[in-house]
């Protein structure tokens, strides 16, 4: 009897569990960076809303000549409630938009809207300020409109993390 050895060319475990380790360690060495691009993008999305929050504001005075909820009060921020300004800036009230002009359209992502608020990444309400005295001063800011995002631990009293944007 002759017997032939006959080679396999499969995995064998050993080498089966190496490459299953080498691809967890890579894994795990990729998953802080994800981690931080994700906070940086959503960092940007705050920062591009607030932007469009302020250009809707300057386009609305500049067509009525007068700040979305004027009647708020000297440079009162709305915080937990901005949805009358947005329902302005968004043609949803028609007594304060006649015109029914959409200045502000709001992104499709959830949790954009809260409550009829406008929401940041992290849901937390924009904090919107305006210059309803009209003295160029918001909050000893310069500019007409004050928009601030509470950033990633969602409090306002923490201004490390807060995203600000200041129309001027």
């Amino acid at each position: 009897m002759n017997r032939t050895k006959t080679k396999s060319t499969a995995f064998t475990l050993i080498e089966l569990l190496t490459v299953v380790a080498i691809i967890a360690i890579l894994v795990g060495l990729l998953f802080p960076a994800i981690l931080i691009a994700i906070k940086n993008a959503e960092k940007a999305q705050a920062k591009e809303d607030e932007k469009h929050i302020e250009i809707a504001v300057r386009n609305f005075f500049t067509e009525y000549g007068r700040l979305p909820s004027a009647t708020v009060g000297p440079d009162t921020p709305t915080g937990t409630d901005n949805s009358s300004i947005i329902n302005e800036l968004i043609a949803s009230n028609a007594t304060l938009n006649p015109k029914r002009i959409t200045f502000l359209e709001l992104p499709n992502r959830k949790n954009a809207r809260i409550n009829g608020s406008f929401c940041d990444p992290w849901g937390q309400p924009y904090s919107i300020t305006l210059d309803t005295d009209y003295n160029n001063v918001v909050s000893n800011f310069n500019g007409i409109c004050l928009v601030v995002s509470g950033g990633p631990d969602a409090k306002m009293n923490t201004p490390a993390d807060n995203i600000i944007n200041l129309t001027q």
